[in-house]
């Protein structure tokens, strides 16, 4: 159960280093679009789009931490059960 709350945490850790390039290009009318690809009739950029981090209030981080406590004691107890 711990391993699947690592490798859960892991791969929610990965979100900041994913990239997903945005592109603007001006069309004939003179109006400005964004896509996630670059039109295939006209020039366009490569633009960079800073997110803002993603952050848990003290409530949320209250409760995973009371849940990363029970299940180390989940584990611990279930470790001592086997060794008996």
């Amino acid at each position: 159960m711990i391993r699947k709350l690592l490798i859960s945490l892991f791969l929610l850790s990965l979100g900041p280093f994913s990239h997903a390039a945005v592109y603007q290009w001006t069309d004939a009318n003179g109006q400005t679009h964004f896509g996630d690809r670059p039109p295939a009739k006209a020039s366009s950029k490569e633009v960079r789009v800073n997110a803002a981090p993603a952050q848990a209030d003290a409530t949320a981080r209250d409760r995973q931490q009371k849940m990363t406590e029970f299940l180390e004691q989940q584990q611990k107890e279930r470790e001592e059960r086997q060794a008996k």
